[in-house]
């Protein structure tokens, strides 16, 4: 349902997505004449302090996005809400998805490919040095991308991350950019997490990048075993804002569901209204291990995003 406040300058003119916490609409603004999406989002039900932060964290998503200007960044035009929802009017920007694209099994030219990098890294202002390669064992560029979103939009001081590489050195950037903020990368091989210790020393990030190897270890869980991070190599884990499990790997370990643990030993450990930003959410093990956490933890479903290897955001309540 479009909020009457809405309908009385805009014409919605279809739905363009729709996810756990709201919709977007494909609409008209009658008084400039222009195509426009706009963005709603139902509140909370009651006057707690959850609900209060839930709105005061979109309406900080609306003035983050709203001072900045790039061609790569979507902008926006207004924001309103009432008691019911919010909302951001922004730029309506054509065309497709990156996993629509590869969904049809079409290979991308190399110059359009190059320019989904650019645009990419067009975000962060002032790389040192080109980012890593993506695809395969690293993230994606459409996961990048929800990377930058997430953290201009919520502003984390404490972030961790499960699986480090080229994530590492954006979130670093961001934080960077940001002014304030640590993150820590744990890997469970010495070898990636060499690798992206070097990065973020060329990078020039390791005053807001530490990188830690945390071989796994066994872990029983509901009477199940399974092999996670040795978080005594972690010198200090406690008040995470964000949460992002992109590890461990699943093809060098024998076991199923291998990122289950995350929550069930880290819970005590994030901060109020924290976020979980998890990657390949559509694999089955990643589908099972959310299910699992909606039943087992006070987290609820944020939004689901279509992207390449699917993606899902988690708050802590």
């Amino acid at each position: 349902m479009v909020p009457q406040e809405i309908e009385a300058k805009y014409e919605a003119r279809g739905t363009l997505g729709s996810g756990a916490m709201g919709t977007v609409y494909d609409a008209f603004d009658r008084l400039i004449e222009r195509r426009v999406a706009i963005k709603v989002v139902r509140k909370p039900a009651g006057d707690d302090a959850e609900a209060k932060e839930a709105a005061a964290r979109f309406r900080r998503e609306a003035q983050a996005a709203g001072r900045l200007t790039h061609p790569a960044i979507v902008a926006v035009y207004d924001y309103g809400e009432n008691a019911d929802s919010a909302w951001i009017v922004m730029e309506l920007v054509e065309g497709g998805s990156l996993k629509n694209l590869l969904d049809r099994g079409e290979r991308l030219p190399v110059p359009q490919i190059v320019r989904l990098m650019e645009a990419m890294q067009g975000r962060i202002r002032h790389l040192r040095a080109p980012l890593p390669s993506m695809r395969g064992f690293a993230i994606s560029p459409d996961f990048a991308n929800i990377i930058v979103d997430v953290i201009e939009a919520y502003q984390p001081r404490n972030i961790l991350e499960l699986g480090g590489g080229v994530s590492t050195l954006i979130g670093g950037y961001c934080l960077e950019k940001q002014g304030f903020g640590q993150l820590i990368s744990i890997d469970h091989t010495d070898i990636f997490s060499g690798k992206t210790r070097a990065n973020v020393k060329r990078h020039g990030l390791e005053n807001v990048a530490q990188v830690i190897h945390a071989p796994l270890k066994t872990f029983e869980l509901h009477g199940e075993a399974f092999e996670w991070y040795d978080l005594s190599m972690v010198s200090q884990v406690d008040a995470i804002d964000l949460l992002i499990i992109d590890g461990p790997t699943q093809w060098d370990n024998p076991r199923r569901r291998v990122r289950y643990p995350a929550l069930p030993i880290l819970h005590e450990c994030l901060a109020s209204q924290a976020l979980i930003l998890i990657d390949d959410a559509d694999r089955e093990d990643e589908q099972w291990m959310v299910e699992a956490w909606l039943q087992e933890f006070p987290v609820e479903l944020v939004d689901v995003f279509d992207t390449e290897k699917g993606a899902k955001l988690l708050r802590w309540r």
